[in-house]
């Protein structure tokens, strides 16, 4: 039998959306530091990635300002991971349709994918309001990109992106098609399973 604990690891208020640092406004993406136990929200209304320790104080990491195309704005940020390895935050920026890096401690962030000046396009270098993020153990990215209908395989440190599910531009309900994914999750044998959201179903794709 499985036996379930319910703990308060945030003291966040409920009921309504706010600014303060015990709200969050259409939270989104959420990752956590198995190391530490910090837990960081895409806060995505509030336009910040916020982290959370275990004795319910919290900061802002990224972001936190207006919308905008400076280094150091984001968004509308919609997932997040982190990644232990270089002590960061990979976040899919969903209105400027890009992925970015952001090292903890700083204060601007670094383009991983996506054209930042070019929103919603479907070349293999653009993407069209990427929601979630999935990344493998070697740091290669794996990105909804909902309304191109695909999911985009960047392999660490290229701009380029390599169509592994779905059809770019192309709607559908069959077996090899997508209708605007928005989560991506990869095990470890690098299958992946998405969340096809307006097919209502999940999709496992055998390691590409």
């Amino acid at each position: 039998m499985l036996c379930f604990i319910h703990t308060v690891f945030v003291s966040i208020s409920t009921g309504s959306s706010g600014s303060a640092l015990n709200r969050l406004a259409v939270a989104q993406g959420i990752s956590i530091d198995e190391n530490s136990d910090r837990l960081y929200i895409a806060d995505t209304n509030n336009i910040r990635i916020v982290r959370y320790f275990s004795n319910t104080t919290s900061e802002i990491v990224a972001g936190g300002t207006s919308c905008g195309n400076a280094k150091t704005q984001l968004c509308n940020p919609t997932g997040v991971y982190f990644e232990a390895a270089t002590n960061s935050l990979i976040i899919s920026d969903y209105t400027r349709s890009s992925i970015l890096r952001w090292i903890i401690g700083t204060n601007e962030w670094i383009r991983l994918a996506g054209n930042v000046s070019m929103i919603g396009g479907n070349t293999s270098a653009e993407l069209n309001h990427p929601e979630g993020i999935g990344v493998d153990v070697i740091g290669n990215l794996y990105v909804p990109d909902s309304y191109n209908n695909r999911i985009q395989f960047f392999p660490v440190g290229q701009l380029e992106g390599l169509t592994i599910a779905g059809v770019t531009g192309l709607s559908g309900n069959n077996a090899s098609l997508l209708s605007v994914p928005m989560e991506v999750t990869v095990d470890n044998q690098l299958n992946l399973y998405v969340s096809d959201t307006n097919n209502h179903r999940v999709q496992k794709f055998l390691r590409y």
